[in-house]
């Protein structure tokens, strides 16, 4: 990695294409759920910090994707689709990260937010159209 591009400057400009926060949200807004940027830049600047370190966890160390709303993620709702929540509540401070979730955790990737999908994942019940 030459540092050019850094995990930082990829969550920076993707941050602004998916946040449904903003006014007005982003492009690719209605694909997320949810986005958390304090968790997705300290994921980022802690990536950044392993490359300029020369000690990357692996392949996926800083590479960005989402977790979609059916899987438990720390600091993230978990609503499957649905307008309830189904947020598994923790006790005694346990995380409640699906163990895929945290795979992808170890392995550095950085994880921009939980994913919108259709109710319970019975099919689709919206029109997923996004302008070019």
């Amino acid at each position: 990695m030459t540092g050019e591009l850094t995990p930082t400057a990829v969550a920076k400009a993707l941050l602004p294409l998916i946040r449904r926060d903003t006014s007005p949200p982003g492009k690719y807004s209605i694909g997320w759920h949810e986005t958390r940027v304090d968790l997705v830049m300290g994921a980022a600047e802690a990536s950044t910090l392993r490359y300029k370190e020369k000690k990357p966890i692996g392949p996926l160390d800083g590479v960005p994707t989402g977790i979609k709303d059916d899987y438990d993620l720390d600091g993230y709702r978990t609503n499957l689709g649905s307008a309830n929540e189904y947020t598994y509540k923790p006790v005694d401070d346990e995380s409640i990260t699906s163990w895929c979730v945290r795979g992808l955790e170890e392995s550095g990737a950085l994880i921009l937010g939980k994913l919108t999908m259709p109710e319970f994942g019975m099919g689709n019940t919206q029109s997923w159209v996004l302008d070019d």
